[in-house]
């Protein structure tokens, strides 16, 4: 069962760009008895480990990073800037599977007719990367079985006008998005989330093009006037 065995919530909020680069929020949390005593987990959750991970992916910054306990929970907060959200997802297998960066999952954008199509897939199960490790964190999960009170949770922030998304959680007028799936649903399939949003008009372009359009109309008038003017001369 590894990772997901144990208690264990994650929460992230991303705002995307029209370019696609963008930043993310991640919070994660879990019960402090899973990672006391637990060595690769306390090293994954410490920005030590974090900083690890996120070096390991072009493109992306770790812009801050905090970690505390509170009610019995090792809890980690941190925020990534990237400047391509399908860069986000290109960390390496070696990855930890305790760390929040193991939680983007794989993200597919695609610009089709008049839309753009949001794909992300997360693992459904994080396997451990060593036999040790793995009894040792799933002995410690043996007594939780509460997977439907722990939950993977996400947000996002389009940077144009919402089509449809798989999720009854849609804010149109603040253009978000919001998935919610419980660790039992995780557990079973691997979560799906999409969502499609209208292009946006690239406004520099159109101000270009009216800027250009403008001078041509200002010398064409300024080419009738200048002929006119030279035919009153002729008549005169």
């Amino acid at each position: 069962m590894m990772l997901l065995s144990g208690c264990l919530d994650y929460t992230e909020e991303m705002w995307l760009n029209a370019d696609l680069s963008g930043r993310a929020a991640m919070t994660i949390s879990m019960r402090e008895e899973m990672v006391k005593g637990t060595t690769g987990l306390e090293r994954d959750m410490s920005e030590e480990g974090i900083r690890r991970d996120v070096e390991r992916i072009p493109g992306v910054k770790l812009e801050s990073f905090e970690s505390f306990r509170d009610a019995g929970k090792m809890i980690a907060k941190l925020r990534l800037k990237f400047d391509s959200v399908e860069k986000l997802t290109r960390h390496e297998s070696s990855v930890s599977d305790s760390s929040p960066i193991s939680f983007l999952g794989a993200i597919v954008v695609r610009k089709e007719s008049g839309k753009v199509v949001f794909e992300r897939t997360l693992r459904a199960m994080p396997e451990a990367r060593s036999d040790s490790f793995g009894k040792d964190l799933l002995a410690k999960s043996l007594g939780s079985l509460f997977l439907s009170n722990n939950y993977l949770t996400y947000k996002l922030h389009v940077p144009a006008e919402l089509i449809t998304a798989n999720s009854q959680r849609i804010d149109g007028a603040n253009r978000t998005v919001e998935w919610k799936f419980t660790l039992a649903q995780a557990m079973r399939e691997p979560p799906v989330m999409r969502v499609e949003w209208k292009k946006r008009v690239l406004t520099s372009w159109i101000a270009a093009s009216a800027a250009a359009f403008g001078v041509a109309v200002t010398f064409l008038w300024w080419r009738a006037r200048r002929g006119a003017s030279a035919d009153d001369r002729k008549a005169s």
